[in-house]
């Protein structure tokens, strides 16, 4: 599924199945193969890490050394993860509102607000929408930065 672009596979779900819950699911699980794989590839590290095998060697159970050291070092990157997906998702659900096969009018989307602007033609009603959408884009990728970045350094 990591291959399947995010931004063709929403509006396909939304357009075909309907119901919120099916379009949140879909969403939700093109997404999740690169946080899965960042976990996968962290864990692999992790699990060769020195003071594991120092805590193993000291006597310390397998769930105390997953409690204490596992666990807390996996909150982390996992949690970088899940805030550099964000704005895929939040892009991909807008793109689809977009079109018009995204969240249901009821709901309301900055995609769908931005959708019927253009279609109205009426640029005074298509800015605030499209530029809170870009405001939103850019704080959760600024936001998905730093957490990054402090990953990286700590």
């Amino acid at each position: 599924m990591a291959g399947w672009p995010l931004a063709l596979l929403v509006p396909l779900a939304g357009g075909l199945v309907g119901p919120v819950w099916l379009l949140a699911l879909v969403t939700a699980l093109t997404a999740a193969p690169a946080v899965a794989a960042l976990a996968h590839a962290e864990l692999s590290t992790l699990m060769r890490a020195e003071f594991l095998t120092a805590a193993r060697a000291a006597g310390l159970p397998e769930g105390e050394v997953l409690r204490r050291h596992l666990i807390p070092n996996l909150t982390r990157p996992l949690l970088a993860a899940g805030v550099l997906a964000l704005p895929r998702v939040l892009a991909a659900e807008s793109f689809a509102s977009l079109l018009g096969l995204g969240l249901p009018p009821a709901l309301g989307s900055w995609g769908a607000s931005v959708g019927l602007a253009a279609r109205l033609g009426d640029p005074v009603a298509f800015a605030p929408p499209a530029l809170l959408l870009a405001l939103a884009l850019w704080a959760a990728c600024a936001i998905a930065d730093g957490v990054q970045a402090g990953q990286r350094k700590s």
